[in-house]
């Protein structure tokens, strides 16, 4: 028993010193653990802050690489975009677009032959009228209602303009335009026009050549100059040539005028028309009018009158198929003219004379 107490004693004692053993083989563990824990994070502290600087200098190296290279791009580009401005001006200055390019205007003379006229145009830049522009004219010929028309419309012209002239034995009638791709263009300045006319035009005494055109607002006398040039040139009582500047274009007439040396106004009743014929030194307004008063035997100043034409005449046997109260009038004022005018009367009644009867006028 005692050995067993001692074998247990024994066992306890290796019990406690298995004990002891294994606690201290636990403590060792743990602090061997403790150990490699504190070494391991350490080492993962070591392990950070290298990493941490090896990325930090990838970083940077990173950065600088992606800065180089960047900047590696950044000319590149630069480089490019100066070639292609660079390309873009040698591209600019070897081609103008359509749009961009300036306008080429005409600038000289354009002539047009006619089967008996020549026409000029001699044309400055300042007409803007495009380079391919061409000079059309077209005549029209007497006889057709059209040309009718137009000499009326100058016969006016010309009486307004100068209320002593009318329209001689020439008129020429042509339609003048300038074109440019099948459309009809105005000059944007006044252009010199020359028609030169291949047969000479004889001149009397105070006639003249003379330009009319016809514009939308009405027919104009323009101010227009004569020459012999070709077919006239060895006549001195003769032109061929007329000159004129206009800025627009249409149908022109081309005319001799002559000087009127009487006018005649008159005035119509039921039994008589009454005519006074003047000249231009009568000095009689253009706008003046015959105005007649016809005084019959129910007048109270009839017998007046017939004796004072039985005086006149010294025959108390007088017959008075007319008796006439005549005036120039201006509106409301009565006209005395310079010189002598004739008057003329003309019967309508069929107040004839028996074969011995005298007709005499007193005034």
């Amino acid at each position: 028993d005692g050995d067993g107490e001692n074998l247990e004693g024994s066992d306890s004692s290796l019990d406690g010193d298995e004990v002891d053993a294994s606690a201290q083989e636990d403590t060792e563990i743990d602090a061997d653990a403790d150990t490699d824990a504190a070494d391991a994070s350490e080492q993962d502290d070591t392990e950070t802050d290298a990493d941490a600087d090896t990325d930090a200098a990838d970083a940077s190296e990173q950065d600088d690489t992606e800065t180089d290279a960047n900047a590696d791009t950044d000319a590149a580009d630069a480089s490019a975009q100066e070639g292609t401005e660079t390309a873009a001006d040698a591209e600019g200055t070897d081609e103008v677009p359509a749009e961009d390019a300036e306008p080429e205007y005409l600038e000289g003379t354009l002539v047009y032959e006619g089967p008996t006229y020549t026409v000029s145009a001699t044309v400055g830049l300042d007409a803007c009228l495009p380079a391919d522009t061409v000079l059309a004219v077209e005549e029209i010929l007497p006889g057709t209602p059209e040309y009718e028309e137009y000499l009326r419309q100058a016969g006016i012209a010309l009486s307004e303009a100068d209320s002593w002239s009318e329209i001689g034995d020439f008129a020429c009638l042509l339609d003048i335009a300038f074109r440019s791709e099948d459309q009809e263009l105005e000059p944007q300045a006044y252009v010199d026009v020359q028609v030169v006319f291949h047969e000479k035009i004889t001149m009397e005494e105070e006639s003249d050549l003379k330009a009319i055109h016809f514009a939308e607002d009405g027919a104009e006398v323009l101010d227009s100059q004569t020459h012999s040039t070709e077919a006239a040139v060895q006549d001195a009582e003769a032109v061929d040539t007329v000159t004129f500047s206009s800025d627009s274009f249409s149908v022109y007439m081309f005319l001799k005028s002559l000087i009127t040396k009487t006018k005649t106004i008159s005035a119509d009743g039921q039994s008589y028309v009454i005519e006074v014929t003047y000249s231009q030194s009568a000095n009689i307004p253009d706008t003046a009018e015959v105005v007649v008063e016809e005084i019959t035997e129910s007048h109270p100043d009839y017998e007046y009158y017939r004796s004072q034409a039985a005086a006149a005449l010294e025959s108390d046997d007088v017959r008075m198929p007319g008796l006439y109260d005549i005036s120039i009038m201006d509106g409301e004022n009565k006209i005395q003219p310079d010189g002598s005018v004739k008057v003329s009367i003309h019967l309508l009644d069929g107040s004839a004379m028996s074969g011995d009867e005298e007709l005499h006028i007193v005034h």
